[in-house]
């Protein structure tokens, strides 16, 4: 075995979970082999483009502690309600209709922008960009409007 697939299986083997110290049942380690892990696609960090109702970029709901769910607001806050029935969770898809300024998110991170977005049942609403795969500012603003004034 080479040095280079040594390090690999290694570095399979403590991706897997699995200890990198020897076995100390030889014979047992011996007729396991290391378990590989099957790469997971990586979900862009920028909003992508889609056709969803119409707009053309939207971004997956990422952040969501397991047990838990992204709610659709009916404003860019917390104050005023969210609506009812609808729950995102991580690997989600919305639609990216306009971003405007709000409540810092949930988390405590400072992130003020949210996005008007839609759903595959169309359903709409605001969601904190601290919870989408939109990355920074820079990468959405060229392609996502500023929401106009909100009711």
């Amino acid at each position: 075995m080479t040095a280079k697939r040594a390090a690999t299986v290694l570095t399979m083997t403590l991706v897997a979970g699995l200890s990198a110290a020897p076995a100390a049942n030889a014979r047992q380690s011996a007729q396991e082999a290391p378990r590989t892990v099957a790469a997971q696609p990586v979900r862009p960090a920028i909003p992508f483009q889609c056709n969803m109702h119409g707009n053309n970029w939207c971004a997956h709901v990422t952040a969501i502690d397991s047990g838990s769910y992204l709610a659709l607001h009916r404003k860019p806050d917390y104050e005023h309600g969210t609506v009812s029935g609808v729950q995102y969770h991580n690997g989600d898809t919305v639609g990216l209709i306009c971003w405007t300024t709000g409540d810092p998110d949930a988390d405590g991170n400072g992130d003020t922008y949210w996005f008007d977005v839609t759903d595959q049942n169309y359903n709409y609403g605001y969601v904190n960009d601290w919870y989408l795969t939109t990355g920074g500012y820079n990468d959405w603003h060229g392609h996502v409007p500023e929401c106009g004034p909100i009711v």
